[in-house]
């Protein structure tokens, strides 16, 4: 095969790889930050992506106070939710998302709050948000920071750079075959 009729192959399968459509596994929380108000739920709103030759095993929720606590773990073959026993009244998972909803927040409920989706294959992602007392006399609601995590502000950069680099290498590459052709078309 002619390295001309495999360039382009090559050059899609790279841009699928850094735009993440081969990834097996993508999980996502809606926000970085949750500012949680004593005695009313917070929502840690998330999302997860499957490729369809994968198999999703399970999807855990975990609190990081002054060490890691297992809040749940949903079982995908069994649809069976696995609530830790301090969890047990005080959550509602939706095993479609991903998402978690905390009843009742209390002070002793801050923390990282962290989902992993686990594929039957053992690949993993994971996404965290740190959840902190909203501290107010009179709150009317509760405030959410939804800036974007850290990571996430380097891919459209990262993005543009390396489709930069791989179009200007595709023209200098196309440039030096059509002067290799007209050069061979004049020899003739």
């Amino acid at each position: 095969m002619d390295i001309r009729q495999t360039l382009p192959l090559v050059i899609i399968g790279i841009i699928l790889l850094l735009t993440g459509v081969g990834l097996c596994l993508n999980v996502k929380l809606k926000e970085g930050n949750i500012y949680g108000i004593s005695g009313q739920s917070i929502n840690l709103e998330a999302t997860y992506l499957v490729e369809s030759s994968n198999k999703l095993h399970s999807i855990t929720w975990k609190v990081d106070k002054a060490g890691p606590t297992r809040i749940l773990q949903y079982i995908i073959s069994k649809n069976k939710t696995l609530t830790s026993t301090p969890y047990r009244n005080r959550i509602r998972f939706d095993s479609n998302t991903g998402s978690l909803i905390l009843l009742d927040f209390t002070p002793s409920d801050r923390g990282t709050y962290q989902i992993i989706v686990t594929a039957d294959d053992g690949a993993e992602d994971k996404a965290s948000t740190e959840v902190t007392l909203y501290a107010s006399s009179n709150v009317p609601q509760c405030r959410v920071d939804l800036r974007t995590n850290k990571r996430q502000h380097y891919i459209i950069p990262i993005l543009i750079v390396t489709f930069s680099t791989l179009l200007t290498g595709l023209v200098i590459y196309s440039t030096k075959v059509g002067k290799i052709a007209l050069q061979k078309s004049r020899s003739k």
